[in-house]
């Protein structure tokens, strides 16, 4: 039977695609901050992931829309993968490739960063871009749709999937609100307490000869010129995000710091995370799956047909090394008492 959230034949392979490219895109975007792939890869990454977030959007209005006219929206919500399909669409277009959009060509040098608070918000946004593993139940959902014997077994496991998912995002999400850099310091953090520290006591001093080991600070201006320079404002264009760097006010100075190593830290737990809650997905569809339908869903299968056909006499498979299982203790009361009953029932209505 076809969902109420259906949107036909040539659609949903469509969308199949698209869920497992934005698997792929997820893990490749984080792997370009995490290597520091050149400005250009991550700029197409970044644009991808956007063009995935709207199109996933997009199918869930359209889903919604269809399932609303035959006034099963909340069915769709409910039963249909409808809650999975919001969480993997709005949120993450407008909390996540939406902003690094906006921040990335209209935003300007860092400046919507600078008015809300950097750390903040790309916090969030990388938290939030772990929700987008929701989309792969949609996978397990629809693979499930046409390669299914067994409906119990597509429920549990979506049903459990979701639950490890939501774990894992609720202690990333505690983890970030929780950590004030006492666990994660970067390279550029250390640097900021460093040169604070430095200029609090001195009115000046020689930054080519106190900064010469790190790349963390990558400007320092004074009065809007320019008194130091890590890198030549060429390559700096060429190279950055507007959230690969960000600037601090330390006394009359305005100090440039490069973010690239703080965002290395957090693409990588992302990718660990990604790794984790995708490893027990496959663990749940693959092996739980098969000893799921073996031992409890195709029991009652069995049982089920023998209840309700009458020429059905086939016996359930008892494993004797198991029959601790409630599952096996009833298939073996079936095997016993109800397949004898209906035996003996059969030969008196043939007898009559």
């Amino acid at each position: 039977m076809k969902e109420n959230s259906y949107l036909g034949r040539f659609i949903e392979p469509f969308i199949v695609f698209i869920i497992i490219i934005a698997i792929f895109q997820t893990f490749f975007e984080e792997y370009a901050t995490f290597s520091y792939m050149s400005r250009h890869i991550r700029l197409l990454s970044l644009l991808a992931g956007f063009a995935i977030d709207a199109i996933f959007s997009i199918e869930f209005l359209a889903r919604l829309f269809v399932s609303a006219k035959k006034r099963a929206a909340s069915t769709y919500f409910a039963k249909e993968g409808g809650f999975i399909d919001f969480l993997s669409s709005f949120p993450l277009l407008i909390l996540n490739s939406g902003p690094l959009v906006y921040v990335t060509f209209f935003a300007g040098k860092a400046g919507i960063i600078s008015t809300i608070g950097m750390f903040s918000f790309f916090k969030i946004v990388k938290i939030v871009r772990i929700a987008r593993t929701f989309r792969f139940l949609r996978t397990l959902k629809i693979f499930y749709r046409f390669r299914k014997r067994y409906v119990m077994t597509s429920k549990y496991i979506s049903g459990i999937a979701g639950i490890v998912i939501a774990v894992v995002l609720l202690t990333l999400i505690g983890y970030s609100f929780i950590d004030k850099g006492t666990v994660i310091t970067s390279n550029s953090t250390v640097m900021e307490k460093v040169l604070s520290s430095y200029l609090t006591n001195k009115k000046g001093g020689d930054f080519d000869n106190l900064l010469k080991n790190t790349d963390s600070v990558l400007f320092i201006k004074d009065n809007k010129k320019i008194i130091y320079q890590k890198i030549s404002l060429t390559d700096f264009n060429k190279s950055f995000f507007n959230d690969d760097y960000y600037k601090r006010k330390i006394g009359k100075y305005i100090v440039y710091f490069n973010n690239k190593d703080r965002k290395r830290i957090l693409s990588f737990i992302n990718m660990m995370a990604y790794t984790t809650i995708l490893g027990i997905i496959l663990l749940l569809a693959i092996p739980y799956r098969h000893l799921f339908n073996k031992h409890i869903t195709s029991i009652l299968s069995t049982m089920i047909k023998g209840f309700k056909k009458s020429s059905y006499m086939t016996p359930v498979r008892i494993d004797t090394k198991r029959l601790y299982l409630e599952s096996y203790q009833l298939a073996q009361q079936y095997n016993k008492k109800w397949l004898p009953v209906k035996r003996k029932i059969l030969e008196l209505k043939s007898g009559i």
